[in-house]
């Protein structure tokens, strides 16, 4: 017998989580069943603790869908498609998890029981559509629905992430050129003016005494104390946790930024729920699935409010009104239940959010980059007048003195 922990939806939708003791993973996915509950996450409590998919995770799972519903499409059987993709992988965590799959397989398992303990590799939308995909015998149709689903998802955060890099990286320049002037040009020059003598004008004095500051013992001390803690926090899960949900909290509530983060995520949502669809899912479990493809945890905490209202009766278009995701989506859901396209309608959504999210994402680029130059220019110049201003003097004084 083993331990596994699990998570599931009972018959209101609401998320139960714990441990149950069975002779296997399917077994303990029955039992589950039998007692009422819809397993969304299996997996032994001892085996999958310490390893870790690699971190473009988005990419790898588009990636490995891709492979598999080209393998199925070609006729072949489940557990040589996943033997061939584990071959091939270069990821040791994933070509271990696929190997855990396939075995599972072989032992009798389906192949959502089996991708059920395995969501950070084939994503949280797998298990249900492959459970109905075998049970219509359209599997690899469904694997091939939601790689391309993946693909979109790696595109749209491919976008995001090619828009961000160049004021990214023209931050890190700024900082580093501000770290070179206060921590090697400002001492040296420093030095000279000391040995020249004389008083200071006031800005000179006040960046003189800001670098001295961060060259001293204490602040040394204080900046190497705030990496360590950011270090540690960033090394334990459960900190980095607590700091990741703050930070979105954060965003969240950002003019500039919290526009963009709700157009990715209804996309997202958008995607995952257009996927599940025509797949005859079930609405609890359809309505978890696509919470599940969230990355902000907040708006993951109010979905559970909507997969709640929707299983006790609640139109999903009334239910989502109150999300603060653009109002374009409630009207397309609106539209998709009356029509009964609701998949095709939430499709066409996730693409035009998707579009509006890569012009948005442009123009705040535009904005972004000449703010960095000019953020940097001031600085630069403040440290420049800095040190000018005592060359200035003396050259007065000479000046005068030669008279």
């Amino acid at each position: 017998m083993a331990a596994f922990k699990y998570r599931a939806l009972d018959a209101q939708g609401r998320e139960r989580a714990g441990t149950i003791t069975s002779a296997s993973e399917r077994a303990a996915m029955e039992q589950l069943r039998r007692d009422g509950l819809y397993p969304i996450a299996l997996k032994e409590g001892s085996g999958l603790g310490g390893r870790r998919v690699r971190r473009n995770r988005l990419a790898l799972q588009a990636t490995l869908l891709r492979q598999l519903a080209s393998l199925l499409r070609a006729g072949f059987p489940v557990v040589r498609a996943l033997e061939a993709i584990a071959e091939q992988c270069d990821d040791s965590g994933a070509r271990a998890r696929l190997n855990e799959m396939r075995e599972a397989i072989r032992g009798g398992a389906s192949l959502a029981d089996a991708a059920a303990g395995h969501q950070a590799l084939l994503g949280a939308l797998f298990p249900p559509l492959a459970r109905v995909g075998e049970r219509v015998g359209s599997l690899p149709e469904v694997v091939d629905r939601l790689a391309n689903a993946a693909e979109r998802r790696r595109a749209l955060a491919d976008n995001v992430r090619s828009a961000l890099a160049y004021p990214l990286f023209m931050a890190v320049v700024a900082v580093l050129v501000t770290l070179f002037l206060v921590g090697v040009v400002i001492p040296s020059t420093q030095d000279i003016f000391k040995q020249l003598g004389g008083q200071l004008p006031l800005p000179t004095r006040l960046v003189f005494g800001a670098a001295n500051a961060l060259a001293s013992p204490p602040g040394a001390l204080t900046i190497a104390a705030l990496a360590a803690g950011v270090a540690a926090a960033l090394s334990r899960p459960k900190w980095r946790a607590r700091l990741t949900a703050r930070l979105q909290v954060l965003a969240l509530l950002l003019p500039v930024v919290a526009p963009l983060v709700l157009l990715s995520e209804a996309a997202l949502w958008s995607q995952a729920m257009a996927a599940l669809q025509p797949g005859g899912v079930p609405v609890a479990e359809a309505l978890e699935a696509a919470r599940g493809a969230l990355r902000f945890a907040p708006l993951r905490g109010e979905l559970l409010a909507v997969s709640r209202a929707v299983t006790e009766g609640t139109r999903l278009a009334t239910a989502i009104g109150g999300l603060p995701f653009p109002p374009l989506l409630r009207h397309m859901i609106a539209l998709g239940e009356e029509s009964g396209r609701l998949g095709e309608l939430l499709d066409a959504a996730a693409k035009t959010f998707e579009s509006e999210l890569e012009t948005r994402l442009r123009s705040s680029v535009a904005l972004i980059e000449p703010a960095l130059i000019l953020v940097m220019g001031v600085v630069v110049g403040v440290l420049a007048v800095a040190l000018v201003l005592p060359l200035y003097d003396i050259s007065t004084t000479l000046s005068s003195a030669y008279r």
